[in-house]
């Protein structure tokens, strides 16, 4: 018994420090990070490491917040972004006693940069001295700026205010535009005004298509043509027949709210002709827990090529860095990559290296799977394989649908 007692002091005398009973102490104690930035709403998961190796066996910490209105952080270190501000995370061991690691906590408000703009009706007829209000959508619903400039390119025939309403000053037609304030005057949409001095009356209303098909949350401006195109008043009125399943509003925008089969009924103010449309609303989340796509070989390939991209999914900006993208050669996957974020660039991207054996003339997908709703997207993008060649780039946008 003298021997064992006598080794194990020896060892605990070589390697590291023991307690009375032999358990291996701690002698310090790391957070994986010392500063960060997490997007408010977002989450992020901290780590430690316990020197020496050996007493982490034995040895936890436990994990505060300076300030829980800012950021919290549970027992295993995931921190969750509360409120723009700052916090400092900080560790223990059990019986409370603070190690020097801590882990300062940035949160900053995520700016979800603009993709498009569309005019509801692309275009409208008036009389001189009447006018129209444009209505607009900004893409995607939850960017940052929505805020638009208007323009007329004929303001003898019709003007336009800062709210999109439009007057009619003379008969004639006029290009009514709408620029998004963000994006540098590149996301547009137009509308074509006809100014007439009488009423032309209207004879028919039709959908052009008798079926939509849409996902749980879509929220979709839907159009209709109002017979003759010349017609004074193209105002219809909207009627969903069943608002569980999809509501719209005054301007012919649908928001799919449960799945399951509406009728939208458009109504013309004028003669009251209608025209329906049976849309059904589906769930987009599958099943998808796991892809198994890796990164090919690079030892099985001559020639490769890289594509750059931030990630969208209908739209929607994805800050998610557990997207992954794949690109595919038939059935043969030839690169995957997952969404990174470029702090000096504050944004997340994808840098997907693609190879082959061809320098030129394949056709590659891309494909995308979307942890949060557990399906692959098979609609991201199609180009040609070309050796040494670089595609894509920061502002480009990787927009993919199911």
């Amino acid at each position: 018994m003298k021997k064992i007692i006598m080794i194990l002091s020896i060892a605990c005398t070589m390697f590291a420090s023991c307690s009375e009973d032999g358990e291996v102490a701690v002698s310090r104690v790391d957070i994986n990070k010392t500063t960060t930035l997490i997007y408010l709403g977002n989450t992020e998961q901290l780590s430690v490491r316990i020197y020496p190796d050996a007493a982490a066996a034995t040895h936890s910490v436990r994990w505060f917040s300076d300030d829980t209105s800012v950021a919290t952080v549970s027992e295993t270190g995931l921190v969750r972004a509360l409120a723009v501000g700052m916090t400092v995370i900080r560790i223990t061991d059990e019986d409370g006693k603070s190690y020097p690691a801590t882990c300062a906590v940035s949160v900053h408000e995520q700016i979800i940069d603009v993709t498009g703009v569309t005019l509801v009706k692309p275009e409208v007829a008036i009389l001189v001295n009447g006018s129209e209000q444009l209505n607009y959508t900004v893409i995607p619903l939850n960017a940052t700026n929505k805020n638009v400039n208007w323009n007329s390119n004929n303001t003898d025939v019709a003007t336009v205010d800062n709210s999109g309403k439009v007057t009619g000053i003379s008969t004639g037609t006029a290009t009514i535009t709408v620029t998004a304030e963000d994006g540098d005057g590149k996301f547009t949409s137009s509308c074509v005004v006809t100014v007439q001095d009488k009423s032309v009356a209207v004879t028919g209303v039709a959908f052009d298509e008798p079926t939509l098909g849409l996902y749980l949350d879509d929220v979709v401006a839907l159009t209709v043509t109002v017979s003759p195109e010349t017609a004074t008043n193209k105002s219809v009125r909207w009627k969903s027949s069943d608002t569980n399943v999809a509501t719209i509003d005054d301007d012919g925008v649908i928001t799919a709210l449960a799945t399951g089969t509406t009728v939208i009924t458009a109504t013309t103010i004028e003669s009251e002709f209608t025209t329906t449309c049976t849309v059904t609303v589906i769930d987009e989340t599958g099943d998808v827990t796991s892809t198994g796509w890796s990164t090919p070989s690079i030892n099985a390939y001559e020639y490769s090529m890289t594509y750059m991209a931030q990630v969208a999914f209908r739209n929607a900006l994805s800050t998610d860095p557990n997207v992954e993208i794949a690109a595919f050669v038939g059935d043969d996957i030839r690169g995957h990559a997952k969404l990174v974020y470029e702090s000096r660039l504050n944004v997340y991207l994808v840098h997907l290296t693609i190879y082959s054996n061809s320098g030129g003339g394949e056709t590659v997908v891309l494909k995308a799977y979307n942890p949060s709703k557990k399906r692959i997207y098979d609609n991201c993008k199609t180009f040609t394989f070309q050796s040494n060649t670089s595609l894509g780039s920061v502002t480009e946008i990787l927009n993919c649908f199911p």
